[in-house]
């Protein structure tokens, strides 16, 4: 039985159907756990001070902010949320795409009680199609709420004003937003409220709402961290769109709760090339990485160049393959390729999918 397995605790219901139960035991030290996302990023911004965000974007250019940094940004944010009227509970439809927009904005609406609801980008807003209707449908689901985009997006997004539903249509660049002063009074939310919400993929009809309280999201993170032995020394590599609950809950949510080094990828920039995700494992030694399965056999694919090539990829400590089924054939044949680049051989974790 490896790692995983024995990790796991199967319990049975005597009925006609049987229910498999992961137990990961009880959460040590619930009292000394922070009651919301806020303290989280406070915390982290008072003890953290060596760790860091790295953002990667689609074009491979870097940029890096310390938690302290995100913190200074999320106030400026917030400041531009309450100028335009937003109040506690009210929703923010979050259409960015960089982790460099995104990350500083979610922030910027937890600090105010406002909820974030990020919904996948549609690549042309002027096209009819799956990802447009995803954020019509969840605009008029959540009352015709603000909707947060970026500069480069701001007049593409005024083309679902042709929707005759959609033309009293609210949207914002967050770099307006960045050039207000910080607001230092945060909301006093309990763990309770209303943190975020995430939307279901709509495969088994319309998307609906997945409501996530700030008691949800900590104690989510502080099992993980329990269960895994994540820690402030470990550093993270997620390149999925931070609207997936995996980029934005189980990575970035997680790491801030325990103040490591992040970093965030754009996905096209991994896309365009799958074996920059290997690149950028080594160089920043990273500890912990997640993708879905189709990723790993993306990396299968180049089997060939795998073999010329050379990376020390030692560091890893957790390859998380979740977020869709995980086929054991893509993620033994991947252990295989990757043993020459001394990968551990207990490093792939099956997760949630």
């Amino acid at each position: 039985m490896n790692a995983f397995e024995t990790r796991l605790q199967t319990a049975f219901r005597p009925s006609s159907s049987r229910v498999a139960i992961t137990c990961g035991g009880e959460l040590e030290g619930i009292d000394q756990l922070p009651l919301t996302l806020s303290q989280t990023l406070l915390k982290a911004a008072k003890d953290a001070s060596s760790s860091r965000l790295i953002h990667i974007g689609p074009d491979g250019r870097q940029s890096e902010q310390s938690y302290a940094n995100l913190l200074d940004e999320a106030k400026r944010i917030l400041c531009g949320f309450r100028r335009l009227g937003l109040q506690p509970g009210d929703k923010i439809i979050f259409q960015c795409e960089l982790s460099r927009d995104f990350l500083p904005a979610f922030w910027g609406a937890v600090l105010g009680g406002f909820v974030p609801v990020p919904i996948s980008v549609p690549g042309d807003y002027a096209q009819d199609n799956a990802s447009v209707s995803k954020v019509r449908h969840a605009w008029r689901l959540l009352g015709e709420p603000l909707v947060l985009t970026c500069a480069a997006r701001e007049t593409g997004i005024r083309a679902l004003e042709r929707f005759p539903e959609m033309n009293t249509l609210r949207a914002v660049a967050v770099e307006t937003l960045r050039l207000q002063p910080p607001d230092d009074v945060l909301h006093e939310a309990t763990s309770d409220d209303l943190a975020l919400m995430m939307l279901t993929s709509g495969s088994t009809g319309v998307p609906k709402g997945v409501m996530l309280t700030h008691r949800n999201l900590v104690s989510r993170s502080a099992g993980s961290v329990q269960m895994n032995g994540f820690s402030r020394a470990d550093i993270s590599l997620s390149w999925m769109p931070l609207d997936h609950v995996a980029s934005l809950i189980y990575f970035h949510l997680r790491d801030v709760f325990t103040g490591c080094t992040q970093i965030h990828v754009s996905p096209g920039y991994i896309l365009q090339n799958p074996l920059r995700w290997l690149d950028l494992l080594e160089r920043f030694r990273v500890t912990v990485t997640f993708a879905p399965n189709f990723a790993f056999g993306l990396i299968n694919e180049r089997a060939v160049e795998m073999e010329r090539r050379h990376w020390d990829l030692s560091s890893v400590r957790f390859f998380l393959n979740g977020g869709e089924a995980v086929v054991p054939r893509t993620a033994r044949r991947f252990m295989q390729l990757a043993a020459a680049h001394r990968v551990r051989p207990d490093s792939m974790w099956p997760a949630w999918g």
